[in-house]
């Protein structure tokens, strides 16, 4: 099977070794731990390694993640026994009962509790009929999920969306959340579900765009999950060590790869056996169950969205840019409208475009260049070129008016501008404007920006 592998899988099974995800005993992987952390290597000293009493369930701390440069996942990772209908498969076998204990349910709200604020927006993707966070909390729950039926059953939610998010081989269009960006505090993955979606880097890009900045994902599992034949074989054929190194690389290309996309990227272990427990007999019960390997494991991959990416920024610079070109154009048009209504339409919106361009490319000038296309203004320049040039066109008088305020009254203090127009009217011949225009044509197309 290592033959198969390629040189992206090897550094994944390479970056897992040095986190000790590989191995199956949870008793070893932890030793190894405490032996990088400088800590004795007995069975009674062995603890988890956070030192932070604030955060007893972590297991790998922020830093100890190491990803290959490239997503090394492939198509067949993603594969599935049942590549079925996935909606038809959840009307089918839909839940109207809790599919984990009341003890997991329990850590793990426990675990919201310590890392979701009252009032924060949430929302639960593949959300179903049941949710770990309380009704008396303050929150304003938003579930997604596949199934109509489950998500009306689910008194937590306040709002519900149903959507697949898992998108068709065939389909062109990439994953689209209906929210805007930023509109939610923190997005949650419970359940396992993460181990069914086959393309959950696009799914976790999805997850941080909808996210403020600051805010959290956190994704939840344990090592046996219903719903078998809708598994990913990566997912199936993974220990529960192995799945927390596959939900952090899924979050982290889903990020791009840049380190400042997501911060914090912690894993823990919260399962109820690891939690100190003072009652006698329920400490027997978590011994024998540990003892016959059937102790429920939940455990939880957490991030933080941290700052833009490069890409992002750029993309977000192109949208601005997009934004104010729309408003200046707008607001020019407005100004404009007396003054071109005889051009006809090309002509218009190149003019329009034209100073509309100047407004961007000139933000700190927004309030000159409204003053220079005043309509007064405008049509007294007109008038004037109108009077001195009767043969030119209007094209070439409406050219000739604007490429002068542009390069010759905007941007300039107010007496700067007076003297131009007073300059403009009394000193300026028909020789000089036919000058400006021969000029003006040679240095550029009609209308591009000066």
């Amino acid at each position: 099977a290592a033959a198969t592998r390629s040189p992206a899988q090897h550094a994944l099974r390479r970056s897992c070794a040095r986190m000790n995800l590989l191995e199956r005993n949870p008793i070893a992987d932890l030793k190894k731990g405490m032996q990088r952390q400088g800590a004795g290597t007995r069975a009674d000293k062995i603890r988890w390694p956070s030192r932070d009493p604030a955060d007893p369930y972590l297991r790998v701390a922020p830093g100890a993640w190491v990803f290959p440069k490239a997503d090394p996942f492939t198509p067949e990772d993603y594969a599935r026994d049942d590549e079925g209908d996935d909606a038809a498969y959840f009307e089918r076998h839909a839940r109207f009962m809790p599919t984990a204990s009341a003890d997991a349910s329990a850590a793990l709200a426990r675990h919201y509790d310590r890392h979701i604020k009252p009032d924060s927006r949430v929302l639960d993707l593949c959300a179903g009929a049941f949710t770990q966070l309380p009704l008396e909390w303050p929150l304003e729950v938003t579930g997604l999920g596949i199934n109509a039926r489950e998500l009306d059953a689910n008194r937590r939610l306040a709002h519900r969306t149903v959507l697949n998010l898992n998108r068709p081989p065939a389909s062109a269009e990439p994953l689209r959340l209906p929210y805007e960006d930023g509109a939610f505090d923190n997005v949650l993955l419970n359940g396992g579900a993460v181990g069914m979606l086959t393309d959950p880097v696009a799914v976790f890009a999805e997850a941080r765009r909808v996210l403020v900045p600051g805010g959290s994902v956190i994704v939840s599992f344990g090592k046996d999950e219903p719903d078998g034949p809708k598994q990913t074989a990566r997912w199936r054929d993974s220990n529960a060590q192995q799945r927390m190194y596959l939900c952090a690389s899924w979050v982290h290309f889903g990020g791009g790869g840049a380190p400042e996309a997501w911060v914090d990227m912690r894993g823990y272990d919260v399962s109820p056996g690891r939690r100190p427990e003072r009652n006698l007999w329920k400490k027997m019960a978590q011994g024998a169950k540990a003892a016959l390997g059937e102790e429920e494991v939940v455990y939880v991959l957490q991030a933080t969205k941290g700052a833009a990416t490069p890409e992002e920024k750029a993309a977000e610079e192109e949208r601005q840019k997009e934004l104010l070109l729309s408003t200046a154009r707008y607001q020019v048009t407005k100004l404009l409208k007396s003054f071109v209504d005889e051009l006809d339409e090309a002509d218009r919106d190149a003019i329009v475009t034209e100073f509309a361009l100047y407004v961007c490319g000139h933000p700190d000038e927004k309030l000159s260049v409204m003053q220079a296309i005043n309509p007064t203004v405008l049509s007294g320049l007109y008038l004037d070129v109108e009077r001195k040039c009767p043969e030119m066109s209007a094209q070439d008088k409406q050219l000739l008016v604007l490429d002068m305020l542009l390069t010759d009254y905007v941007g300039d203090p107010l007496d700067v501008r007076k003297s131009f127009l007073e300059w403009m009217l009394d000193e300026v011949t028909p020789d000089m404007l036919r000058s400006f225009l021969a000029d003006r044509k040679a240095a550029a197309e009609p209308y591009a920006l000066v």
